[in-house]
């Protein structure tokens, strides 16, 4: 699993914005590089979006619409049970 940089939501540099992105490529075996910070989907219509959270729990996020921001810290994209397109991954560097 993906590191996660920061300790808890209280850390100052926890409220910074992102200051990296990336289109992400979903994966069944294959973690992030970095923990985000947030995601956006950009793909049309709406579907499924299955992660692993920064804490080690998988769960499906279902009826998600494009043009959604997701504020959510997460280590993995799964590709099977995600139907969503263009996803980017934003997160922060120190």
């Amino acid at each position: 699993m993906a590191a996660a940089k920061y300790s808890t939501f209280h850390d100052a540099s926890a409220q910074d914005p992102p200051s990296e992105a990336a289109e992400i490529t979903t994966s069944d075996t294959a973690d992030l590089a970095s923990v985000t910070t947030a995601l956006w989907i950009g793909g049309a219509g709406s579907g499924n979006l299955k992660v692993t959270m920064s804490g080690g729990q998988a769960v499906t996020l279902k009826g998600v619409a494009a043009g959604t921001w997701l504020w959510i810290r997460v280590s993995r994209i799964w590709k099977t049970g995600t139907d969503v397109t263009e996803i980017v991954a934003f997160w922060r560097e120190n």
